[in-house]
């Protein structure tokens, strides 16, 4: 299983998250790349509340977070 890395958290880049979310057997952890982590939280929720059996990870979050800031 392959990282994914989907950039846009528009409506396209939110159904390949949420199809790629539901073949976990395919596609192995999934990160999404935007320009607002308002909008990738946004699809990482949906996902959650959308594929139950879908994996959760946060342990990059603060990372990615600090990552985020553009000078």
């Amino acid at each position: 299983m392959a990282k994914v890395v989907i950039i846009g958290a528009g409506g396209v880049g939110t159904v390949v998250a949420h199809k790629c979310a539901q073949h976990p057997e395919v596609f192995g952890p999934i990160v999404i790349a935007s320009r607002t982590k308002s909008k990738c939280d946004a699809v990482a929720d949906s996902i959650r509340k959308a594929v139950p059996q879908a994996p959760r990870s946060e342990e990059h979050t603060s990372e990615l977070q600090s990552q985020s800031t553009i000078s």
